[in-house]
């Protein structure tokens, strides 16, 4: 295998049959393909039928790392999940911080294929290299939150999860892949696929070291990125101070803020929702990824009001345009506890905060009926937002279903 950084092992994971195998990591492919999207992709596109339904169990889903993974390279904390996504019938690569993929690359493995389906909920045990299927019939029904806690005093209170929630496990087009309870890798549905295959989730605790080729050199280009990254004023100022919700104020000053709908490109009172208001009303402390100076993610709170005493990771600035600017909603409070419903059902926070958007819009202009909607769907009801993506999380009723289908289904409708 390649001199340092990949570990060199592949673990293909039979759900059908419950069967583990490990394969060598491809030299050829590890330097064509450079890092777990390029190697992912090469897999999907070799193994599964491009005509294939994305939920059947003949789709794959790839858990990739990098060849940084798991070294002291700046930001390199990421893993990358890739499938056939139900959302769009195309490839679907999404990739989520935190300390998942580090830890996977301790165990001895780079990435992880997931194929054909369980008969029953399971979730697995990576530890070490030795690889358990669980039962999951516990925690089939449990929010995202939930079943990481559950899932690490099963297992070990120090490991890595990976897990999906209410959304994924009821196939929700715009349901996403979580980690460790709130990190969140999302679009395209990627959530859905992992629910088709009846696992809820992956728990990772690894030993082994990530070794690179030439030390010295490593370590150099280290301190070199890392003083680069000291005398960035977004890098060491705007982002860990205010997250990426420092973003808010300055794209809304340009005019290119997505408002009700994406009917506008300005909002007024989009200083409400800003990053600068996030970190002087909700901010707990920051969050940093695995081997992350930045730290720009936010542990937040709500301190008062009807959600008080809620709290959760983020929101992100991408969450705060689609669930605040996007449904015409600049009630901080309320734009955060959106974010951590999505994130408890394991939902995509830009596609949920534009589907809400669209239905805002559609029911304003008449093509949605008020009996089609249980309760007034208006740009700037905050109370509408949040209650929306509860609706789209549980799919109780046919609103629920029909919005956790995302915007074009609900459009298309």
């Amino acid at each position: 295998m390649m001199n340092g950084s990949y570990q060199g092992k592949i673990l293909r994971v039979n759900l059908t049959d419950h069967v583990v195998k490990e394969e060598a990591l491809r030299e050829d492919w590890a330097k064509r393909y450079i890092g777990g999207r390029g190697y992912g992709t090469r897999i999907i596109c070799d193994e599964v039928d491009p005509k294939v339904d994305p939920l059947a169990p003949e789709n794959k889903v790839v858990i990739a790392t990098g060849p940084l993974d798991g070294t002291t390279a700046p930001s390199s904390g990421r893993v990358m999940v890739i499938t056939k996504g139900p959302l769009n019938g195309t490839i679907a690569c999404s990739n989520a911080g935190g300390y998942f993929g580090p830890m996977l690359k301790r165990t001895g493995y780079d990435m992880i294929i997931l194929e054909g389906k369980s008969s029953e909920p399971v979730y697995l045990w990576i530890n070490k290299g030795k690889v358990e299927f669980r039962d999951a019939k516990h925690l089939w029904g449990k929010l995202v939150n939930e079943s990481d806690q559950l899932m690490r005093e099963e297992t070990h209170l120090e490991a890595e999860t990976m897990e999906i929630g209410p959304a994924g496990e009821k196939m929700s087009m715009i349901a996403n892949v979580m980690f460790n309870g709130h990190r969140a890798s999302g679009r395209t549905g990627v959530g859905a696929v992992v629910g088709s295959k009846n696992l809820k989730g992956i728990v990772v605790r690894g030993n082994l070291g990530v070794t690179v080729a030439d030390h010295d050199k490593f370590a150099e280009a280290v301190r070199a990125t890392r003083e680069i990254l000291a005398q960035n004023p977004v890098a060491s100022g705007g982002l860990p101070l205010y997250g990426t919700a420092v973003l808010v104020n300055i794209i809304n000053s340009t005019g290119s803020m997505p408002v009700r709908n994406a009917q506008d490109a300005y909002l007024p009172e989009a200083d409400k929702i800003s990053g600068e208001t996030l970190r002087a009303r909700n901010l707990v402390r920051n969050e940093g990824c695995s081997d992350c100076s930045i730290a720009c993610g936010r542990v937040t709170a709500i301190k008062e009001g009807k959600y008080k005493g809620e709290h959760g990771g983020g929101p992100e600035w991408e969450s705060i345009w689609s669930l605040g600017a996007m449904c015409g909603n600049s009630d901080l409070d309320a734009v955060t506890m959106a974010n951590y419903l999505c994130d408890r059902y394991g939902l995509d926070t830009i596609s949920a905060g534009s589907t809400v958007a669209c239905a805002m819009e559609l029911y304003e202009k008449g093509y949605m009926p008020a009996k089609d909607a249980p309760f007034p769907l208006r740009f700037g009801d905050a109370d509408a937002v949040v209650e929306s993506i509860r609706a789209m999380g549980e799919q109780k009723d046919e609103f629920g279903r029909l919005l956790a289908q995302g915007s074009y289904r609900l459009a298309e409708h």
